[in-house]
């Protein structure tokens, strides 16, 4: 498991524990998307395709692919795009 992080709402200020999660990569190794501590969470107000992926690198592949971005639904109501730090090679 991925180590949590604390996300703040922007649009309640609530605070919450937020552990990204962690997929298995096409060799069987357990991918987790390195969220960026010190950035703000954004509220999604609007979904397009591009905006809900991002291309992380397998540690013990090497392999590049697509994962989903990590999203966390606020008691608010809000849905907030946590941010991660994203490889910007293309998926081969």
């Amino acid at each position: 498991m991925a180590d949590p992080v604390r996300v703040s709402c922007p649009a309640c200020r609530r605070e919450h524990l937020f552990a990204p999660p962690v997929l298995p990569c096409a060799c069987g190794a357990p991918v987790a998307p390195p969220v960026l501590r010190d950035a703000a969470a954004e509220p999604v107000s609007e979904r397009t395709w591009a905006d809900d992926w991002v291309t992380l690198r397998c540690p013990v592949c090497g392999r590049h692919d697509r994962w989903p971005r990590p999203e966390l639904g606020c008691d608010c109501g809000t849905v907030l795009r946590v941010p991660v730090q994203g490889d910007p090679a293309p998926v081969v």
